[in-house]
């Protein structure tokens, strides 16, 4: 799991933050954690604003994907895949202006996150999938060294 890949040092296991062994007990009681990283890049003003550009042009292309395999679900009934989704999408002018990699990646992920949606969907037509969602007014905030999470109420 997680605890398994935090790295022994400082601020994991020893000195300023959470005991390793905590850590591992609070993944082990509760079912499910949302686990976010946030990072504070120290550039100058130039290479600031130039990845605000990038990452909007990415949040960009990933929109412009979600969106051509959703309309191309809803006219044709079937699943788009990025093989067929990269020739309707390389067009666009947020490909062009990303570097080809990021871009491809940035596909990859919108491709990766509708296949896992079309799946859960035909587990839910076939009666496979229950749905757990979380209870209200149980989020307990849990802050460590290098992330902040929430315990979702277990049934």
């Amino acid at each position: 799991m997680l605890a398994r890949s935090l790295p022994k040092g400082r601020g994991y296991a020893r000195g300023g933050g959470w005991d390793q062994k905590l850590f591992k007990l609070l993944l082990l009681k509760n079912n499910m954690m949302y686990l976010t990283q946030k990072n504070h890049i120290r550039c100058d003003k130039k290479t600031y604003k130039i990845l605000r550009i990038l990452t909007r042009l990415s949040k960009n292309l990933y929109n412009f994907t979600l969106y051509t395999v959703r309309q191309y679900y809803l006219n044709n009934g079937k699943y788009l895949p990025y093989e067929e989704a990269y020739h309707l999408v390389k067009h666009n002018e947020n490909y062009k202006l990303l570097p080809s990699q990021v871009a491809q990646q940035t596909m990859k992920v919108a491709d990766r996150n509708m296949r896992s949606f079309f799946h859960v969907l035909n587990e839910r037509k076939k009666g496979n999938y229950n749905a757990l969602y979380p209870c209200r007014n149980t989020y307990q905030k849990i802050v460590t060294s290098f992330a902040s999470s929430r315990k979702i109420c277990s049934r």
